[in-house]
C-alpha cells in the first residue's frame, strides 16, 4: 500500500506536471508541493488544492482508511457557481417584485381614496404596471421551479 506522499508524487508524475506547474495550478507555493511529497505535515486545504489538479479519486490517509476526493472539473465549478448566483438573483428579484406590487397597490388605493379637485382628471392609464409585475412574478416562479427540477435531476 502506498502512503499519501507517494500517491501524490506518482499522480503528479502521471499527470506530467513538475512540482512548480502543480503549485501554479493549485495556487500554492512550490514548497507546499515539496512538503506534501516528502510526507511532511500539510493542511487538508492544501491537500484538496493539490488533489483537484491531479488524476486521483481516492487517497490513503491512514493504513486502513481512505480519503475520497470530491472535486469537480473547473468548468463544472464555474457552471455551478454561476447557477448559484443566478438563483440568488432570482430570489432577490422575487422580493423586489413583491415589494413593487405592494407599493403599486398602495398607490392605487391612495389614488382612489383621494377625491379629485374640480376640473382635475385622472391621468390616462397606459400599460398596467401591476399586470407587468404579476407577469414578472410568474417568470420568477418558473425559473425557481425549473431550478428545483434541475437539482433533482442532477
Amino acid at each position: 500500500m502506498e502512503l499519501l506522499h507517494e500517491e501524490l508524487r506518482r499522480a503528479r508524475e502521471k499527470a506530467g506536471l513538475s512540482q512548480q506547474a502543480l503549485a501554479d495550478r493549485a495556487g500554492i507555493p512550490r514548497n507546499q508541493v515539496v512538503r506534501a511529497e516528502r510526507g511532511e505535515n500539510i493542511t487538508i486545504d492544501t491537500l484538496r488544492k493539490l488533489a483537484a489538479h491531479l488524476p486521483v479519486t481516492e487517497l490513503t490517509l491512514l493504513d486502513t482508511k481512505g480519503f475520497r476526493i470530491d472535486i469537480f472539473a473547473e468548468p463544472e465549478k464555474l457552471y455551478l457557481s454561476a447557477m448559484e448566483n443566478m438563483l440568488r438573483v432570482n430570489e432577490a428579484l422575487r422580493a423586489a417584485i413583491e415589494l413593487a406590487i405592494q407599493a403599486r397597490t398602495a398607490v392605487e388605493i391612495a389614488r382612489r381614496a383621494t377625491p379629485l379637485l374640480p376640473g382635475e382628471e385622472r391621468p390616462p392609464g397606459g400599460l398596467d404596471s401591476l399586470l407587468l409585475l404579476r407577469n414578472l412574478q410568474k417568470l420568477v416562479s418558473e425559473v425557481e421551479a425549473a431550478s428545483k427540477d434541475a437539482r433533482i435531476a442532477s
